[in-house]
């Protein structure tokens, strides 16, 4: 995994849980529209039949256990992120690292807030990245 991709991930995650997040409040809004008729009406067994409401909420349940594992492995992705971003030797590419990587900063943002250039932050990236390569390869070939 090159060092890009791996400082993704973080990213990706926070999107993805994002994303999920704004479905289900369409979900919720949808089961409050549900008419909450409670049904007894017996089915070919002797089991009866959920409502309508009883289906939203089940789905809903359903959904929040999938955004709460996405949310456990994101604060992972962000702890292993943050982790191999401090065996980074250089201060200022550490910072970089963390306001690009883990704040989820644009280069704007960053090269204000550094007082650098954007091409400057460009090129502090790209040693950055170098490092975080390095260090990735060290930790394989440890493995």
């Amino acid at each position: 995994m090159t060092a890009k991709a791996f400082l993704g991930r973080a990213y990706r995650l926070d999107l993805k849980i994002n994303t999920k997040l704004e479905q289900l409040e369409s979900l919720r809004s949808l089961a409050f529209k549900v008419t909450s008729t409670i049904r007894l009406d017996k089915t070919s067994g002797n089991w009866p039949r959920r409502s309508t409401m009883e289906e939203s909420v089940v789905k809903i349940m359903m959904a929040e256990q999938t955004i709460n594992m996405d949310i456990d492995q994101y604060i992972v992705t962000k702890a292993e992120t943050a982790a191999t971003i401090g065996l980074v030797a250089g201060e200022e590419q550490r910072l970089l690292l963390e306001l690009r990587y883990l704040c989820f900063n644009t280069w704007e943002q960053i090269a204000v807030k550094m007082g650098y250039s954007c091409s400057y932050v460009y090129k502090l990236h790209s040693s950055a990245l170098d490092a975080i390569d390095l260090i990735l390869q060290a930790e394989r070939e440890s493995a």
